[in-house]
């Protein structure tokens, strides 16, 4: 109960300086969390080293992808994910 406590603190203290809630952050970091677990659960994805930045359900890939295959595969379980709003790809293809 304690430990619960401490984090409802925490986030509200953060949504205070960030203007956001605590709801929304928690939100944010369900979808990047989803997104992750995903791209695991991939065989082709799982090895790859992809930042998963989510903002207000916006999502941004940014990274290193083999492909466009990989690229659009990562779109698509991004899109996928309850509560995206969009999705931009930062993700730089290097053939190898």
């Amino acid at each position: 109960m304690v430990l619960f406590s401490f984090a409802l603190t925490l986030l509200w203290a953060c949504a205070s300086t960030t203007g956001r809630t605590a709801g929304a952050m928690v939100d944010d970091a369900t979808i990047a969390d989803t997104i992750r677990a995903k791209t695991v659960e991939d065989k082709e994805l799982s090895i790859l080293k992809i930042n998963t930045d989510v903002f207000n359900g916006n999502v941004t890939l940014l990274g290193v992808v083999p492909n466009k295959h990989a690229e659009d595969r990562l779109l698509e379980i991004a899109h996928s994910v309850k509560g995206v709003k969009s999705v931009t790809s930062k993700l730089m293809i290097q053939e190898r």
